[in-house]
């Protein structure tokens, strides 16, 4: 792991090292998380939903519920999928 002086650059992390960090506290290792996946995310929402107007604000929920998830990230074993499967989730509520 690193010291707090010895901080990576945040962008050459898996997903699984950023969320080690993040867990950790490390707010920058989020941030590096959502931009990393909210492209990707928004851009396969507009897509399962047809272009709703509500895809920023479900991809946005997603992440609000991965900040919330912060101290339990290590329970997640494949983080892209688990972030798409919340998302998809969140659109299925929405969309009922």
């Amino acid at each position: 792991m690193h010291t707090k002086d010895q901080l990576p650059v945040m962008k050459e992390l898996s997903d699984e090292e950023l969320l080690q960090l993040f867990e950790s506290g490390k707010i920058e290792a989020f941030n590096e998380i959502v931009m990393r996946y909210k492209d990707s995310l928004y851009n396969y929402l507009v897509k399962f939903t047809g272009g709703s107007p509500d895809c920023n604000d479900i991809v946005q929920e997603a992440f609000i519920q991965l900040y919330e998830y912060q101290k339990r990230t290590r329970d997640i074993k494949n983080f892209r999928a688990w972030i798409f499967r919340i998302t998809i989730n969140k659109a299925r509520k929405i969309s009922c």
